[in-house]
């Protein structure tokens, strides 16, 4: 595996234009249920978020946290927990732990002061070493929910969500603006990268599937788009499993498009064979909310093979 240089600032990077922009779906409610499973308290939407930058003792405590928590049996031990409960309380944050399916699993968000920490899911006892991750669920529509269901149908690791809206750190932002202090997937000083961190330094063998959705305009052929986040080592194998489940499906580094994840902030941190940038169209993520055996076989073909 062919690791890519880490980047170790927390400074914010220009937001190239991106074409693959979605509906924004701030308004819609999530699911209540999933199957029989309550999924209530995996709700990420709050209405009272006024995002600030994390400090850097947040980060720290995050990436700590997120560590401990992937570390085998004893991250979700009661003497773990007990650790793990102590950093959240230092945060101000929240701990909570559902029963998913018979399972045991860890939700770590913040508390009173909503600032658009993220909300963490870690899944205890046997697991797939999969991460879902959905940094944009109020903008590219329907992709918060998805990532719930493939983590609640399913038997990943665990799953991330963003709590902020990616252009709404400030009142007057504006989507033409050149930075955007509150996108997670383009800011390394999130605490959504700070987790993503201290997962896989946790675990290493942990694999992230970051889900994001574009306007059928930006690539009208395919259905699709799966990316390592460098061009050079596209995902060939991974575009022909999907291929046959939701239409053609490019492969970027083979096929032009600029939906590549390029300057992706997970993407750029993680090594290549650990992270998959997973662009799908309208048609591909409605299919997929409707489709319970079409989302389970696709998380099959993801899972199974390599990247």
């Amino acid at each position: 595996m062919k690791a890519r240089s880490l980047h170790v600032g927390f400074v914010a990077l220009s937001l190239l234009c991106r074409p693959a922009l979605a509906q924004d779906d701030e308004g819609e409610d999530g699911p209540r249920t999933i199957g029989s499973v309550d999924v209530s308290a995996f709700d990420w939407r709050r209405e009272d978020t006024e995002w600030r930058s994390p400090t850097v003792i947040e980060r720290d405590h995050m990436r700590a946290l997120a560590h401990d928590l992937v570390q085998g049996p004893e991250g979700c031990s009661e003497r773990g927990l007990r650790r793990t409960r102590r950093r959240v309380e230092e945060l101000h944050f929240r701990m909570d732990v559902v029963d998913v399916r018979g399972q045991s699993v860890i939700l770590v968000r913040e508390g009173d002061d909503a600032f658009g920490a993220g909300l963490l899911a870690v899944r205890c006892g046997p697991a797939e070493p999969i991460v879902w991750q959905a940094p944009h669920p109020f903008f590219d529509l329907g992709t918060g929910d998805l990532v719930l269901q493939w983590f609640v149908e399913g038997d990943a690791r665990a799953a991330q969500w963003s709590t902020s809206h990616r252009f709404r750190a400030t009142e007057d932002e504006l989507r033409e603006d050149d930075v955007h202090p509150a996108d997670v997937a383009d800011e390394p000083g999130s605490l959504f990268q700070a987790a993503t961190v201290g997962l896989l330094s946790g675990n290493p063998d942990l694999r992230f599937v970051q889900v994001h959705g574009y306007a059928k305009r930006s690539a009208p052929r395919y259905e699709a788009v799966v990316s390592s986040g460098d061009s050079r080592y596209p995902l060939r194998e991974v575009s022909a499993r999907l291929d046959g489940l939701l239409g053609p499906v490019a492969a970027f580094g083979i096929v032009d498009l600029p939906l590549g994840g390029q300057q992706n902030a997970q993407g750029r941190v993680l090594p290549i064979g650990t992270f998959l940038h997973l662009e799908l169209s309208p048609k591909s993520r409605d299919r997929l909310s409707e489709d319970e055996t079409l989302r389970r076989r696709m998380a099959r073909a993801i899972g199974d093979g390599p990247w």
